[in-house]
């Protein structure tokens, strides 16, 4: 049997979906068992305390009492 150039494409081009599907169920396995080993983990955990600070601080400005540029 003679070796053609599709024989490649068959091997390869599922092979790559396979890669790129197992890297992403690792990737999720990763996240739910140990969050702070990854860059999406240590994102969330920082947002958990910043949302909370930036309305803090907001609460504390006082508010401008009218709207639009100057005249």
């Amino acid at each position: 049997m003679e070796w053609k150039k599709y024989y490649l494409d068959v091997i390869l081009v599922p092979l790559g979906f396979m890669i790129t599907i197992g890297y992403h169920v690792w990737l999720w396995h990763k996240v739910r068992t140990h969050p702070s080993s990854t860059i999406i983990g240590i994102n969330t955990h920082a947002r958990r305390f910043w949302v909370p600070a930036m309305i803090k601080v907001l609460q504390h400005q006082p508010r401008p009492t009218t709207r639009g540029g100057p005249t």
